[in-house]
């Protein structure tokens, strides 16, 4: 089953490095437009914006991590792992450096 959307959606997971990738997993494979990602500790409810908990999956993980290193012959879990240990902003610059390499 295909699900696609147009409308905002909020995608929510567990501060890990494995849980954000997890979220950038289902982000394309829900065929998302417009969606943010928030760690649930960061997360504020607003009215009218829908959210949906993104549980921590290993194997969605490796399959992004598998994705970046056959697109770029590179282990990038380094970079990964220090952009996502970064104060702030980090699932807009590790979605953008994803979604990059990916369209490439």
């Amino acid at each position: 089953m295909k699900v696609t959307t147009s409308k905002y959606l909020i995608l929510l997971y567990d501060n890990t490095l494995n849980g954000l990738l997890s979220a950038i997993f289902d982000a394309y494979r829900l065929k998302l437009d417009d969606f943010d990602i928030i760690a649930n500790q960061d997360f504020q409810e607003q009215l009218f914006k829908p959210t949906l908990q993104i549980s921590t999956n290993k194997a969605k993980a490796n399959r992004i991590k598998i994705g970046l290193k056959r697109k770029t012959g590179q282990n990038l879990l380094p970079y990964l792992q220090a952009s996502f240990n970064q104060a702030s902003g980090k699932e807009v610059h590790i979605y953008q450096f994803v979604e990059k390499i990916f369209s490439h």
